[in-house]
């Protein structure tokens, strides 16, 4: 039984600041592509 896995997603850059800065909430893009990714054949 094959599984479908699909490539990873970019992480995005995280610049290493001395200093600790703030979590600042980021939309996750990756969601509203989800349902477009092709039907596993595998499935």
């Amino acid at each position: 039984m094959m599984s479908c896995d699909f490539p990873p997603l970019p992480d995005l850059p995280v610049p290493s600041l001395p200093v600790p800065v703030p979590a600042v909430p980021v939309p996750d893009l990756a969601l509203p592509a989800l349902p477009e990714l092709p039907p596993c054949p595998f499935d």
